[in-house]
């Protein structure tokens, strides 16, 4: 549509905010754009809908099997409107764009697909990026609907039988439900033995106390009971309901979850049978640990270890072994390192960083009287692109999550911990990549270089160090600590150093 066809309906409507008081007005009195002014907009709008129709009609035997060609197997895929209009429809518009009309029948075979297609409605309306779900996900939750119905149907019946309805009068659903409520009831009276239930989406804390130590965690695994295959079918449905929101435009689906609750038996204290207590549930179960954050089960972070995408997980997999197997890489940029010598590197980061990515330095340029007049300043990064070719696995996963995500209980990295720690962050005889610039004393950059180094003279300090070192005043707000369960053991870190004068003048 031309823009300029709105010119005429632009005075009609509202020019600031519209309140109540307005739209109580509106009841009385019609507001409503002219008929004959707005009669050309809604001719075109409705000769798109028209198109789109005929669109939908002629490619209806492709756009309704849109998830059987576009589904992975396993793996959850994305796709941008645009993107998949091409791949189900492109070829028949071999000599043109496919019009308008045309996508927006592909969007409404994807809106009309339920749960086979996804969005994200935080992001939505800017990306037009949908979810594809995988074929066996879509299958998944197609066989926990059956199931729980027939369990349903057969609860419904139960009402004629005084005893029951006998073992040989019941549906497949129902024999799968009562197997998993039996294991379930079992496995939660034993996690209970150790900690109390909540009515706020997590378990308690733990009644047993594990000293913690340098050499000992305060976790202990118990394997007691082994899930059949039908077990995990529904503990997977229950995951995908109590962790994110993938069945919130689809109430029926959303409103099994409930039901398979209410058939344990388990929570009948709580308020509301709801996507928390589904969530404790799989906690008392042993399917989540009980301090786990269900933000990193969010299908739009993707995290490894969020069970969305199987090569993901293979991909993680792959790198812990790699550790076990005691990785080796080659620094391909040796023979064009320079040696920083004793230059000091400051590496600034806080006592618990865990990644040390980066340093500065300065080297001061005197004249004939030994006066400063410029300043070298680096910069010196972590360099492990040296290491491994874009093929490599490590290079697939940075790729994949292009940062680091940092949450209260653990960070996902965009390496590997090992292999930061072992070969990547910054420490005494590292390979750097380093970022100089020759700068005056008002501070204007003369020059500017990047050089492939190492270092040997690292020096680390928290940011409190580097206060107290430069005599700056330290904030006098009280830390506020609060503890649970028990005081952890200080973390190891190294502590600042005793900053030398030639190192306090450079800081």
């Amino acid at each position: 549509m031309d823009p300029a066809m709105l010119d005429s309906i632009l005075p009609y409507l509202p020019r600031a905010e519209v309140t109540l008081e307005m739209l109580d007005q509106a009841r009385m009195f019609d507001f409503s754009v002219p008929r004959g002014t707005g009669s050309a907009i809604v001719e075109r709008m409705s000769e798109f809908y028209r198109e789109s129709e005929s669109a939908y009609r002629k490619h209806a035997s492709i756009l309704d099997n849109a998830h059987r060609i576009l589904a992975h197997p396993t793996d959850l895929r994305f796709g941008s409107l645009e993107r998949i209009a091409q791949k189900l429809i492109g070829q028949q518009y071999t000599d043109t764009e496919i019009s308008q009309p045309a996508v927006y029948a592909v969007r409404k075979a994807l809106i009309h697909a339920g749960f086979a297609f996804g969005l994200d409605f935080r992001s939505h309306r800017t990306t037009g990026v949908f979810q594809i779900r995988s074929k066996a996900q879509v299958q998944m939750v197609d066989g926990v609907r059956h199931w729980l119905r027939e369990y349903q149907d057969d609860l419904a019946l139960s009402a004629n039988y005084p005893k029951g309805i006998p073992e040989s009068q019941k549906k497949e659903g129902t024999r799968v439900v009562e197997r998993f409520v039996a294991t379930a009831k079992a496995l939660i009276a034993q996690s209970r033995s150790t900690r109390d239930v909540t009515i706020h989406g997590s378990v308690g804390p733990s009644k047993v106390r594990i000293p913690i130590t340098p050499t000992q965690n305060s976790t202990r695994q118990i394997t007691s009971r082994k899930f059949t295959s039908t077990d995990a079918q529904l503990i997977r449905f229950l995951e995908a309901w109590s962790t994110s929101t993938i069945f919130k435009r689809h109430p029926r689906i959303e409103a099994l979850g409930p039901v398979l609750l209410r058939a344990v038996g388990a929570y009948d204290d709580h308020p509301l049978l709801g996507q928390d207590t589904a969530f404790v549930f799989l906690q008392e179960i042993g399917v989540l640990l009980p301090y786990e954050n269900r933000v990193r089960y969010d299908e739009h972070l993707l995290l490894p270890s969020s069970q969305h995408s199987k090569p993901l997980e293979q991909l993680m997999t792959s790198l812990l072994e790699m550790e076990n197997h005691g990785a080796k890489f080659n620094d391909t940029m040796k023979h064009l390192r320079k040696d920083w010598g004793d230059l000091a590197v400051f590496c600034i980061d806080g006592a618990s960083a865990m990644e040390i990515d980066d340093g500065i330095s300065v080297e001061p340029i005197t004249n004939e009287n030994g006066a400063e007049e410029e300043a070298w300043i680096h910069v010196h990064v972590a360099n492990p692109s040296a290491f491994f070719t874009r093929e490599h696995l490590l290079a697939k996963m940075a790729g994949h999550l292009t940062e680091s995500i940092y949450m209260p209980e653990r960070p996902f990295t965009m390496l590997p911990r090992w292999t930061t720690e072992k070969h990547f962050s910054l420490a005494p005889d590292r390979p750097v990549l380093t970022f100089s610039a020759r700068v005056n004393m008002e501070g204007q950059a003369k020059e500017k270089t990047i050089t492939p180094g190492i270092i040997h003279n690292v020096v680390s300090l928290t940011p409190a160090d580097v206060s107290q070192s430069l005599g700056m005043k330290q904030s006098e707000t009280a830390d506020v600590e609060l503890i649970v369960g028990g005081r952890l053991p200080p973390k190891q870190h190294v502590k600042g150093h005793n900053v030398t004068e030639s190192q306090r003048q450079a800081l």
